[in-house]
């Protein structure tokens, strides 16, 4: 297995003095094209870096998100705009303003033994 655990602040720019990164400059500094499974949990952070995000390979979303149900249907329905399927989602119990969503690519699909798909619904 090829994986990297960062301890790190994800932003729209990178800051090394105070581990903060840049999507894209994280990718590059560990020389990753595509990722398999990514876990995002970035406090609000989502909607700056969701840009960086869509522009690689990344079979597996998972997603915290916060915020009104306006922003969180675009987010998604961005995210099903670039070939991701929503297969699973729940709802945080401690804070109600997040939930987490599970996300697979279409071209993973495959991959990851789905035998049925159901329609996206999200775009």
């Amino acid at each position: 297995m090829n994986a990297s655990i960062i301890p790190a602040l994800i932003s729209s720019e990178t800051d090394e003095s105070v581990a903060r990164y840049s999507f894209s400059d994280l990718l590059k500094k560990y020389n990753h094209s595509m990722i398999d499974i990514i876990k995002i949990d970035i406090e609000r952070g989502e909607y700056d870096v969701l840009d960086q995000i869509i522009q690689v390979p990344i079979c597996q979303i998972l997603i915290e998100v916060h915020g009104w149900a306006n922003d969180i249907s675009n987010l998604l329905t961005t995210l099903s705009k670039v070939g991701y399927y929503l297969f699973h989602h729940e709802i945080n119990s401690v804070y109600i303003e997040a939930c987490e969503y599970s996300l697979i690519h279409e071209k993973c699909i495959k991959d990851y033994g789905v035998d049925v798909v159901l329609g996206r619904y999200l775009s």
